[in-house]
């Protein structure tokens, strides 16, 4: 069944959270997870299926309710499909079902127009006073993501060790 899957998967990332697999990686999978157990008892009205009874129609309807019941962009909720996609991954490898159910559907991304904060809202940003302690810690992690590149899901995994100063001092 699709729940055995699940299990598989979770057992999986619990022994690769935060080593083999980034913690933003873990929670994608189990956000993925979550909301296939509650489409299933909302959708469909059940708790389990065969991975066999899952078709490209049956994924239709989840990506539809990614979108429309959990309020996903399209590009969330294909990333979410992706997780979904490898989690039957194993059924395919043991030859539990003997066709991908993906291949006939489409996970393509649409781009996206991002905004960016220009220079002077930056440094408005960065003088902002009397802040309690809590607000400045956010803006003080806001402002180093925005100088490093560094993902504000990567955070927790930051550690001195990965940061170093340059031999002139930066």
């Amino acid at each position: 069944t699709i729940l055995e899957y699940i299990a598989l998967k979770e057992e999986e990332l619990q022994a690769k959270k935060g080593g083999e697999i980034a913690i933003t990686t873990w929670y994608k999978y189990n956000r993925t997870i979550r909301y296939f157990r509650e489409f299933m008892k909302e959708k469909k009205g059940i708790k389990n299926i065969p991975v066999s009874k899952i078709d490209a129609v049956f994924i239709q309807h989840f990506l539809s309710y990614l979108k429309k019941e959990k309020k996903n962009s399209h590009n969330s909720a294909t990333a979410l499909l992706g997780c979904f996609s490898n989690i039957l991954q194993q059924a395919l490898k043991h030859k539990v079902i003997k066709y991908n159910p993906f291949v006939d559907v489409e996970l393509s991304r649409k781009p996206v127009n991002r905004e960016y904060l220009e220079e002077d809202e930056i440094e408005r940003l960065q003088n902002l006073k009397d802040l309690n302690p809590e607000l400045k810690t956010k803006r003080d992690i806001f402002l180093f993501a925005i100088y490093t590149g560094l993902a504000y899901g990567d955070f927790p995994m930051l550690n001195k060790t990965h940061i170093r100063q340059n031999s002139d001092g930066t």
